[in-house]
């Protein structure tokens, strides 16, 4: 039935399409494709982004209404703008969201491979995945950045890993708690070492695609089994407690470290209950640690941003420390490395205070990506199940006010400090969020043009106020999912589910949608 309707759904809005186009030639917009020379070389940035090149007193006048849907849509074709509305009106079905894995499963084996890739491409995965190569992703990241909107790319292949449950850990807890995570392929050495090649091909991808403009996203549990990365997460929780604090030492001396010495870095884990780690994990983690540097090595090579995404708690005390010394490393001349702060957290803002001072006292560039956060129902699951404290708090509400005392901390420290040394993405899809960041910038008289505050959405999302930004020149960021689309239906499937609250949220976007869509066909400039 699913397929059915849908079927019907796209033949629908393709007919629509055909018709404006054959009797409303003004309704296109002007051609988006871009240029390249013979040789196939990237064109400059400057005929890229028109918007950020325009001098201030000639961009448009800031509106926080965020009402201008002739602005926020001019990048899109009409074809576009009916595609997106009527993923909107699919995604907001509760019905769809909650079945969406079985409905999907369903529709694949009526349709067969082909076709339901070609619906994929016509609906969902066409409106947000940016394409399956980078050759397929070139055009939809050159066309947002004419608009002022740049990207940071994530090859989006990955796999429940309830998989994982079959492998046979000691702990039952380490490898039951890592079927509800989720990972690029399988968990064995072999497919770490893939995951790696993986991120290093995103990077080629972020200075060949964006002109060196875009950053690339990091997971550290495709670079391990995360059974281990939940033991050392442990192991470092745990002597935090004991020790009252924790040094893993500096990232030069673990790359740098005998296998002796290694192994002895990990014996206080003999005091620890059930963190005994055995040769073979240490040569795993000490396989991880090599993987994460060769990737920021090959990013600083090429001149990429890297971020370093948040995961679930249980995993984060890790993720957490490693990145604060891959920072201390190679954030010393520029921001290479950027970490990601969960608002939703009771420990954020800590978190992120503690860092910035670590920063400040290692004399090192500081970047943050400020987030809410995306794990709260799993979250406090595992805490009832497993009778410690919630790590999340209370309500909306709380995270609100959270996620501003983090942003304000950030704005004092970068007054405080030299312009550049730290900076902040403001990565929300939250229009008050949004608002409350950009007038502190004028209250902290932080300048659009100065690049240290930008703001980030996920492609096909919040296009309403990422282009608007974008066209008025603040510097703003799309997360770009890109690959095959059968690899990337986890991917399609596990944001459905983390952003089922906002897919119920999008009432004005999709009025916008329809405003911007009756405009041009009543509208022949």
């Amino acid at each position: 039935m699913l397929s059915r309707h849908l079927c019907e759904a796209v033949k629908a809005t393709r007919n629509q399409s055909l018709i404006y186009r054959s009797c409303l030639p003004a309704l296109q917009i002007r051609n988006t494709s871009t240029t390249t020379t013979s040789k196939g070389q990237a064109i400059s940035i400057s005929n890229l982004t028109p918007s950020a090149n325009l001098e201030p007193n000639q961009r448009p006048k800031l509106d926080l209404t965020f009402e201008d849907s002739k602005t926020a849509f001019k990048s899109k074709s009409t074809l576009e703008l009916l595609r997106g509305y009527l993923v909107f009106q699919l995604c907001s079905l509760n019905f769809l969201v909650n079945n969406q894995k079985t409905l999907l499963s369903i529709s694949r084996k009526v349709l067969g491979k082909k076709l339901f890739s070609q619906l994929m491409k016509m609906t969902f995965y066409g409106h947000f995945v940016a394409g399956e190569d980078q050759n397929e992703i070139r055009k939809n990241v050159e066309n947002m950045m004419k608009y002022g909107v740049k990207s940071i790319l994530d090859y989006s292949a990955e796999e429940d890993l309830a998989s994982e449950n079959s492998v046979k850990d000691k702990n039952e807890e380490f490898t039951n708690v890592t079927s509800g995570s989720k990972k690029y392929f399988d968990p064995s050495e072999f497919q770490s070492d893939k995951n790696k090649k993986i991120f290093m091909d995103c990077i080629d991808a972020v200075s060949n695609v964006t002109h060196q403009t875009g950053i690339a996203a990091v997971k550290v549990t495709s670079l391990v089994r995360p059974a281990l990365l939940l033991k050392l997460s442990s192991f470092i929780s745990q002597l935090k407690q004991l020790e009252n604090h924790f040094d893993l030492l500096k990232w030069d001396d673990i790359m740098k470290m005998s296998d002796q010495d290694f192994e002895n870095l990990f014996n206080r884990t003999k005091n620890l209950e059930n963190l005994n780690f055995t040769q073979s994990e240490l040569g795993e983690l000490r396989n991880m640690f090599e993987r994460i540097d060769e990737i920021v090595k090959h990013a600083v090579d090429k001149n990429v941003r890297v971020f370093v995404d948040a995961e679930q708690t249980y995993f984060q005390d890790a993720i957490h420390r490693i990145t604060v010394e891959i920072m201390r490393k190679y954030n010393r001349n520029r921001c290479v490395v950027l970490n990601t702060y969960q608002n939703y957290l009771k420990s954020a803002y800590d978190t992120l205070k503690k860092d910035i001072e670590i920063a400040s006292k290692e004399n090192c560039y500081f970047g943050a990506k400020l987030v809410r956060g995306a794990y709260m129902e799993q979250e406090r699951e595992r805490a009832m199940q497993m009778g410690y404290e919630d790590p999340i708090n209370e309500s909306y509400e709380a995270t609100t006010k959270m996620y501003e005392k983090s942003l304000i901390y950030c704005l004092e420290e970068i007054k405080k400090n030299p312009l550049g040394r730290i900076s902040v993405m403001v990565a929300s899809h939250n229009e008050a969020t949004v608002k409350f960041a950009v007038e502190k910038m004028t209250e902290y008289n932080i300048k659009p043009d100065e690049r240290i505050i930008c703001f980030g959405q996920l492609l096909g999302m919040c296009d309403y106020i990422s282009f608007y930004l974008g066209g008025v020149g603040y510097s703003v960021y799309k997360y770009v999912p890109y690959g095959p689309v059968e690899e990337v239906l986890p991917y399609l499937s596990r944001r459905a589910t983390e952003n089922r609250g906002i897919f119920e949220k999008v009432q004005k976007e999709k009025r916008l949608l329809l405003t911007e869509i009756k405009r041009r066909m009543l509208s022949f400039d």
